[in-house]
């Protein structure tokens, strides 16, 4: 009997053990961006996207997303409007997956190369330029006024079943030194919390710990010994 108790135990152990899941993920984005041309009340509008990568080993839902943002600082004359824009993609991001896109001239193209020379743990990536997690900025249509030589800084949070990652950026529109047309700047990373879910603490996509079957027949096989081996000292 006490045979059986300790394999029964070590059969919770186990179990336990492998159900737990990290929920955690990475975000690529532009930490500044410059522009030579100045915002107007009639077309002042900008945007910039990132890319999120699953560095975690729980899969979650890219559209369960949740992406905010709110104005820090800002010294265009009156405030600009700021959004974050979520996405409705189907896509199931497994781990080790990144997606998203990069619609400047930052001197990064967006590829799985330059997203592993960040976050090693990628190994593969989807490029959506349709349908991307944005960061709006905009002049009030009606304002009367240019956004000319600016500087606004707008703080960023993306979430996902308790983990969070937060980052800012800065617009600078109408800089002095460049020329109405072009853009620069620098992209940024930043990596979100890790969050542990399991049975008691779900993760966000319920097919995100695939190992409880495997775990289950390996512990019934585990069980099974037992029993074979108790009956074999009981019958001796």
């Amino acid at each position: 009997m006490k045979l059986f108790l300790l394999s029964a135990v070590l059969l919770v152990s186990i179990r336990s053990a492998a159900a737990d899941s990290i929920l955690q993920f990475s975000v690529i984005y532009g930490s500044d961006f410059k522009t030579g041309s100045n915002l107007d009340p009639n077309n002042g509008y900008s945007s910039q996207t990132i890319v999120i990568g699953n560095t975690g080993t729980a899969a979650f839902h890219v559209s369960d997303l949740l992406f905010t943002a709110s104005l820090g600082s800002t010294t265009t004359p009156v405030n600009p409007i700021i959004a974050a824009d979520n996405v409705s993609s189907a896509l199931i991001l497994a781990p080790g997956q990144a997606y998203g896109y990069i619609n400047n001239g930052f001197g990064a193209l967006l590829t799985l190369a330059y997203v592993q020379s960040i976050f090693p743990t990628i190994d593969s990536l989807t490029i959506d330029p349709n349908n991307r997690l944005t960061m709006d900025f905009s002049n009030p249509s009606g304002s009367g006024v240019s956004f000319q030589n600016t500087q606004t800084f707008v703080n960023y949070a993306l979430s996902i079943g308790g983990a969070t990652a937060e980052w800012t950026m800065e617009w600078e529109m109408g800089v002095p030194n460049l020329r109405p047309g072009l853009t620069s700047g620098t992209l940024g990373h930043v990596v979100s919390n890790a969050v542990t879910c399991n049975e008691t603490r779900p993760c966000p996509y319920a097919g995100s710990v695939p190992e409880c079957s495997t775990l289950l027949l390996l512990g019934t096989g585990l069980l099974g010994v037992s029993l074979r081996i108790l009956a074999k000292s009981s019958s001796g």
